[in-house]
């Protein structure tokens, strides 16, 4: 099976702007919710699950330290508040059941 799994993900200016100042945790959160949105929709959640700790997963930062890797994950409660302040800042929409929309 041969898939391209390339995506694009464009931003507009109104959203770099009210993203000005979330964070980069915030950030990276939206970059990859953006990524996994239904397009036709706005609904992120719906075609693929989403759960607090594969969001800590996927934004886990792996920094080299002599010859291994340290790996930072965000706790839960940081999650939660980046999501927040993506909600407050209007990039998000908190719809019934945990969803998210944008």
């Amino acid at each position: 099976m041969t898939t391209d799994a390339r995506q694009i993900i464009a931003l507009t200016a109104d959203e770099l702007d009210a993203l000005y100042g979330v964070g980069p945790l915030a950030f990276t959160l939206y970059i990859l919710l953006r990524g996994w949105m239904d397009y036709g929709t706005g609904i992120v959640g719906r075609s693929r699950p989403i759960s607090l700790s594969m969001l800590a997963t996927y934004a886990e930062t792996h920094t080299p330290k002599g010859q291994g890797v340290q790996i930072e994950r965000p706790s839960e409660r940081n999650i939660r508040t980046a999501l927040d302040r993506l909600v407050r800042a209007g990039l998000l929409k908190r719809l019934s059941g945990d969803r998210l929309a944008y």
